[in-house]
This record gives C-alpha cells, sequence and structure tokens, in this order.
C-alpha cells in the first residue's frame, strides 16, 4: 500500500512540474513574441511611433477621413484593443481630419467664380443658383441658402442667390487649346458660367487643355450663360 502511494505522489508531483514548467515557459514565450494590442485612439502618430519605439509593432496608417476627434489624431485602429497578436505584426491606423461639420462662410459680396474653389476646399456643392437684378456687379452673390454662419456638413448642397444685368450680351471667347483654369478665368471675365466638364482622351495633346467648347468663339450670347467643355484627359 505504501508503495502504491509513493508512485501516486510521485506521478502528482511529476505531472505538477509539467504544468509549473509549461505555465513558465508559456509566459515567457508569450511575453516575447505575443502581445495586447494597445489603445492608440486619441494619440497623434508621433505619440504611437514613441510608443513603439521598440518596433514591436508595425504601425501602417490606411488612410485619413472626417470623425469626431480632432485633426491629428488616430479615430480607428485595426485589431481593435486587447486583442492577442504575434510580434512585428501590422496595426492599422486611420487619422482624423476633424469634423464633418463646418460653419458655412459668408459669401455675401464675393463673385460666384471667385467662391468656387472655397466651397470645393469644404466640401460643399452648388444646388441652385438663382439670378436677380440689381445694381451689383454682374455675378456678386447676395444672400445663401443656409445663411452664413450656419452649420452644414461637407457633402452638403446650398442655393445661392446671385446679381444679374438686364439683357446684357458678351462676346465668348476662343477657348480651344487653352490651358483649363485659364480658360475658367477667361468665362469669369467675360461674365461666363462655366457648365459640365467633359474630359477625353488625346494622342496629341497634354492633360487639361481645352479641346472644344458648346459656344462657337465669338458668338454673342447673355452674361450667365454656362459654357460646357470638353478637356483633354
Amino acid at each position: 500500500m505504501k508503495k502504491i502511494i509513493v508512485i501516486f505522489l510521485s506521478i502528482l508531483a511529476f505531472l505538477a512540474s509539467i504544468f509549473f514548467a509549461f505555465n513558465i515557459f508559456l509566459k515567457v514565450y508569450f511575453n516575447e513574441f505575443f502581445y495586447y494590442t494597445p489603445d492608440f485612439k486619441g494619440l497623434t502618430l508621433e505619440e504611437v511611433n514613441k510608443m513603439n519605439s521598440q518596433n514591436i509593432f508595425d504601425i501602417k496608417v490606411a488612410g485619413s477621413e472626417y470623425s469626431n476627434y480632432p485633426p491629428g489624431e488616430i479615430f480607428m485602429q485595426e485589431p481593435h484593443t486587447n486583442r492577442v497578436i504575434k510580434k512585428g505584426r501590422d496595426i492599422k491606423i486611420w487619422i482624423s481630419k476633424g469634423s464633418d461639420e463646418i460653419e458655412l462662410p459668408n459669401l455675401q459680396g464675393k463673385n460666384l467664380i471667385d467662391i468656387t474653389g472655397l466651397l470645393q476646399r469644404d466640401g460643399l456643392n452648388i444646388r441652385k443658383t438663382s439670378y436677380v437684378i440689381t445694381p451689383l456687379p454682374y455675378n456678386t452673390i447676395i444672400t445663401t441658402n443656409p445663411l452664413p454662419g450656419a452649420k452644414v456638413k461637407r457633402g452638403d448642397s446650398i442655393s445661392i442667390l446671385v446679381s444679374d444685368v438686364e439683357n446684357k450680351k458678351v462676346s465668348m471667347p476662343d477657348l480651344v487649346g487653352i490651358e483649363f483654369n485659364k480658360a475658367k478665368d477667361l468665362l469669369s471675365k467675360n461674365y461666363l458660367n462655366v457648365g459640365n466638364i467633359t474630359y477625353k482622351e488625346t494622342d496629341y495633346l497634354d492633360p487639361g487643355i481645352v479641346i472644344e467648347t458648346s459656344i462657337p468663339s465669338r458668338e454673342e450670347v447673355s452674361a450667365g450663360t454656362a459654357v460646357d467643355l470638353i478637356v483633354s484627359k
């Protein structure tokens, strides 16, 4: 009986030693090769790089988008926080461009052509342009809907009321062969607007050159007419 007890205790001791040795090995192995993903949200890329100074993770910037986080802060990551990953694995992060809600700037008194780039920079579109005859210079913005100062989101569209002149006739400038941005300036100076833009591939022109216009050059048209352009691609 004593012999059986001794054998049983020996087996228990052997199993216990294996169990503890395995746990010690697992703990060392895990700390050496496996990690929990940190929470990078709310940090800047510079702060993340400082945290990862030993290059435990391979940080990849996957993109930047508008979010509720301030500009420059990380608002999303993959894998998510507290996931077990191997040493050296990629962690993708997305950096915030700030809120997609902005305050509509005051456009009153500005020329319609001049504010197009401003609206595009803020991600806003023009839904409707209405004209009314006033003593103001042609294409001067009178008001907008929503009004200046209103909160709008990037991608929203606004309506604009613009000054017109009674029965004003202008001559269509010759734009063929001219670089697109210069063509826009010429249209603006001649009280004309840019209409639809179509891009066409050519074998003989650099990109961005006006190939064709919807209105022939020197034709008399009403001020404010939209001119469609075909531009080399």
